[in-house]
């Protein structure tokens, strides 16, 4: 077995069990009679990616494709939307995108950072690490960010644009089914933000992993409503940490005077994004003037 494999084997057993197998027993259904191991069901999703990166070539080199399926790398069909431009709802809709879509990725940390910056201007945040290990020894704005290098916090600030005191609350733990997030204030939309990552870990990755379907457990919530698992999980501990922290609470409390007309919005980038549309259909209970979510590049539904 290759090295990748054992460290996942080992990571699996230590940490994540429960999650693998529930894995296992997913992929059994799919593929009955076969021993599978952790390190194929790695291998399997690469391969997977790359059948995917085909297909998309194959749809781009195509010149028979017009150039909007060239631009979005997927079939047109029938039944495929767009926005109107002509339509001042529609330039509104695109706009608010444009401006919270900067939450989805600050909430990724230095990896956002790279994302957007490459690899190199993230040596950028090292020389901003000992004042934020400093600051944060004088309990200032940094102590509200839980489970933080300190660079993490550096680059949230950078990509978000926020002022550090504008920071509610933030954590960069990351464990199966517990996925990071923030809260901030952003007064000049008059938003509370609750901002949740993507998939950036091995224990990301297991939460992906665990795609059984099962009833989503809060209050609110329409009857029948069924949803993966994993993401069903990660809001669930989202939503009990803001509830058991008061995070929501303090973050209110924090607005100036007279500010009755804040409203809170969530955002997410994809296993982020179906937290927040889990969030957001469980709306009725913990989650007070709940305006609307963003869901950017959520996983599939039907």
């Amino acid at each position: 077995m290759s090295a990748v494999g054992v460290l996942v084997v080992y990571w699996s057993c230590t940490q994540g069990q429960n999650a693998f197998t529930e894995i296992a027993e997913i992929v059994s259904d799919f593929f009955r009679d076969i021993d599978i191991v952790p390190s194929d069901i790695l291998a399997g999703l690469m391969l997977l990616r790359e059948d995917q990166k085909k297909r998309r070539r194959a749809i781009e080199g195509n010149p028979g494709n017009d150039v909007i399926t060239f631009l979005s790398g997927v079939p047109i069909t029938p039944d495929t939307k767009y926005l109107d431009f002509t339509k001042e709802d529609d330039c509104s809709i695109l706009s608010e995108l444009h401006h919270y879509w900067k939450y989805a990725i600050a909430s990724y940390g230095c990896s956002g950072y790279a994302m957007l910056h490459g690899s190199f201007k993230c040596l950028k945040l090292l020389s901003c690490r000992s004042s934020c290990i400093t600051s944060q020894q004088r309990g200032d704005q940094t102590g509200r960010v839980q489970a933080c290098c300190q660079c993490n916090y550096t680059a949230l600030l950078e990509l978000s644009g926020l002022d550090p005191n504008d920071i509610v609350f933030g954590t960069f733990h990351s464990a199966v089914w517990e996925t990071p997030f923030f809260v901030a204030l952003d007064h000049e939309h008059k938003k509370v933000i609750l901002a949740i990552r993507g998939t950036s870990s091995v224990s990301d990755i297991v939460t992906d992993l665990c795609a059984d379907t099962c009833p989503i457990p809060m209050e609110g919530c329409p009857p029948g409503f069924l949803g993966h698992k994993g993401m069903i999980a990660a809001a669930v501990y989202i939503k009990d940490k803001l509830q058991d922290e008061a995070i929501l609470t303090q973050a209110f409390s924090c607005l100036p005077v007279d500010s009755d007309d804040y409203e809170l919005l969530i955002v997410g980038h994809s296993l982020g994004a179906g937290a927040a549309a889990v969030l957001r259909h469980t709306a009725e209970t913990g989650l007070p003037h709940l305006s609307k979510s963003f869901a950017l590049a959520p996983p599939g539904v039907y």
